[in-house]
Order: structure tokens, then C-alpha cells, then sequence
């Protein structure tokens, strides 16, 4: 037999988990601002990783 109350409970920490969702735009005075003035402040949200990629490709594009 299932312990639903046990189910129950973990599914509740998972829940509190989940990081908040970031502010759009970026804070002022964060990195992620930093990397969202720097690709020309887009309107579409776009998380950390992908902003921080693509300003990497656009540096090392603009080396040569």
C-alpha cells in the first residue's frame, strides 16, 4: 500500500524547491544585467546560460 501522506509531503519540499524566477529585465547591478546590456537589452526573456553564451560567441567573433 502507498503512503500517500509521505507522497504528499515530498511533493510539497519539491515544491519549495523550485528556484524563483528571475526578474525581467535583468536587476541593475547584476551580472545577468551586465550581459543583457551588452547583447543590446532584448525584449524576450532569455535565462542566464543562453545570455552568457551568446555574449561568449559574440566576443570571440568580434577577436578576429
Amino acid at each position: 500500500m502507498m503512503n500517500i501522506e509521505g507522497l504528499r509531503r515530498r511533493l510539497e519540499s519539491l515544491k519549495a524547491a523550485f528556484p524563483e524566477p528571475e526578474p525581467w529585465p535583468p536587476t541593475e547591478g547584476s551580472f545577468s544585467h551586465c550581459l543583457w546590456a551588452a547583447l543590446g537589452k532584448p525584449e524576450a526573456r532569455r535565462g542566464f546560460m543562453e545570455m552568457y553564451q551568446q555574449r561568449a560567441t559574440d566576443f570571440w567573433r568580434d577577436q578576429k
